[in-house]
């Protein structure tokens, strides 16, 4: 893994075949991007190759991919390392499953359509 750095960025061809051998993947951001809330693709990739991403605490804070007690927050990367060190065969393949699911829900705009609804939900109620 000699050309792979965490502040290098590398084709998209060979993440991937990265992506055909792992299990696991940290997806960090820098505080800036997390305060903007930006969201971006990465863990869909991920979910997609069956690897289980490892996310920042404080990405995605409107929880538009994860919510905030989801088990796949970090807080560092020794969080993530404890985290793995701990998983038994029957969790990960529960996590990899829900992830697939995850995954479907997101690209059919399901989660994006419940989120609309939470959010106009205190206006419609305040109208009736």
């Amino acid at each position: 893994f000699d050309n792979i750095n965490v502040n290098k960025i590398i084709d998209r061809d060979v993440a991937y075949s990265y992506l055909k051998t792992h299990t696991f993947s940290p997806v960090f951001f820098d505080q800036r991007v997390n305060d903007l809330g930006f969201v971006t693709a990465r863990p869909l990739e991920l979910m997609a190759f069956g690897v289980i991403p490892f996310i920042d605490s404080n990405y995605d804070k409107h929880e538009l991919q994860f919510s905030h007690d989801d088990f796949r927050r970090v807080s560092s990367y020794e969080d993530m390392y404890d985290k793995t060190q701990n998983l038994s065969k029957r969790t990960f393949l529960e996590l990899q499953s829900a992830g697939f699911e995850q995954m479907k829900d997101i690209i059919t705009g399901k989660v994006a359509y419940r989120k609309f609804i939470e959010a106009i939900q205190p206006l419609v109620q305040k109208r009736c």
